[in-house]
């Protein structure tokens, strides 16, 4: 059931994700090269991982824990050492980047605690 509800964090997660990047694409183009199009679809790929992993997760196949695990973990680690310092201050943020960035970085370790919890066995009550 854990695996389940870790599954829904990172689908939302990602959703918010791309929809974000799709609207910075398109309304803040201008902005910085991490906004246009060529970079929207050079990204593309990282979203095709998480949705393989998420199907993974859904479908309960075996190690899916780990493989969400790791796509959470590995989305905490770029957010924190690589997005924040390099592309968020390129971008010039306003309040809807930070709230975005808050939010994706969050559920991320939602996700991870949840996914720590069904590989120890631990469980919620």
């Amino acid at each position: 059931m854990l695996l389940f509800h870790a599954a829904w964090v990172l689908t939302v997660t990602f959703t918010i994700s791309i929809a974000y990047e799709a609207w910075r694409t398109l309304r803040r183009g201008h902005v910085s090269e991490h906004d246009s199009v060529a970079a929207f679809i050079k990204g593309l790929p990282i979203y095709g991982i998480a949705v393989l992993a998420i199907a993974l997760m859904f479908l309960n196949v075996p190690a899916a824990n780990w493989i969400g695990l790791a796509l959470a973990l590995a989305g905490i680690g770029v957010s924190i050492f690589y997005y924040n310092p390099t592309i968020m201050m390129v971008r010039a943020p306003e309040v809807i980047d930070w709230i975005e960035d808050m939010v994706f970085t969050g559920l991320l370790f939602i996700a991870a605690a949840i996914l720590i919890y069904d590989i120890t066995g631990f469980t919620l009550s």
